[in-house]
């Protein structure tokens, strides 16, 4: 199974994300759901998911 992450940098939080979320996290497209956080880093991981770093805006 194939699992894409946000993870909040400075709190640790982790959140699961949908394929299109973490796609359009990817091609920097703002969601509503995550309005404050701007992602830093991108990685493809090997089983095909993603981790994605962000951090929150103030």
């Amino acid at each position: 199974m194939v699992v894409n992450e946000l993870i909040i940098e400075k709190t640790g939080e982790r959140v699961r994300l949908t394929d299109g979320e973490a796609e359009a996290f990817r091609s920097g497209r703002p969601l509503r759901r995550y309005a404050d956080i701007k992602v830093t880093a991108t990685y493809r991981r090997q089983d095909g998911g993603m981790s994605i770093y962000g951090r929150r805006t103030a």
